[in-house]
């Protein structure tokens, strides 16, 4: 991934365009001289807006999950419990504590119930399928409790993640 970034990655997947960002500055802020080369008053590369080829999913069904009200009331309140530190668990202890706060991913993982409808779950492990299982467990407990079944596949997440070592959490989060 690392060599692929850098042989022009961020060129080839995205088209890129100049800017004047002297339109983007907010008021009283004075703006560089224009570049004799460019005309520019300066000269950022942002990506530009392309046509979309597919929908991955529809921004109407994001707000409605964005917007979810559970009527059960154990969701209602929308708190969790914490999590056991499992030696070297907190990397990961703390992305699953943020995704369990994630209201459009809670939503679409109770209310849609992913694990039903999955197709991987029965020929693999699938990490949505425990995700929601473990949100709902974090709904259901009133104690703290180890996420030993996501710690336990650690390397169907990241191949370079272990157990019992200490890791980063984005390595974790990608």
């Amino acid at each position: 991934q690392s060599k692929h970034w850098q042989s022009d990655h961020k060129f080839k997947c995205k088209q890129m365009k100049l800017l004047d960002p002297i339109d983007k500055l907010p008021c009283g802020v004075e703006a560089s001289k224009k570049s004799p080369v460019s005309g520019h008053r300066g000269i950022s590369l942002v990506p530009g807006h392309r046509k979309l080829n597919k929908v991955i999913y529809p921004y109407d069904d994001f707000l409605k999950l964005y917007n979810w009200k559970c009527n059960d009331s154990k969701y209602s309140d929308f708190l969790t419990c914490g999590l056991v530190n499992c030696g070297n668990s907190c990397f990961a202890n703390v992305v699953l504590q943020c995704l369990s706060y994630t209201r459009p991913l809670v939503a679409y993982l109770l209310g849609k119930d992913h694990y039903r409808q999955c197709a991987i779950r029965h020929e693999d492990w699938c990490f949505l399928c425990e995700l929601q299982s473990h949100i709902q467990r974090a709904f259901d407990s009133v104690h703290p409790f180890a996420p030993t079944n996501i710690l336990s596949h650690l390397p169907n997440i990241g191949g370079n993640l272990g157990f019992g070592r200490q890791e980063d959490a984005h390595e974790f989060m990608r």
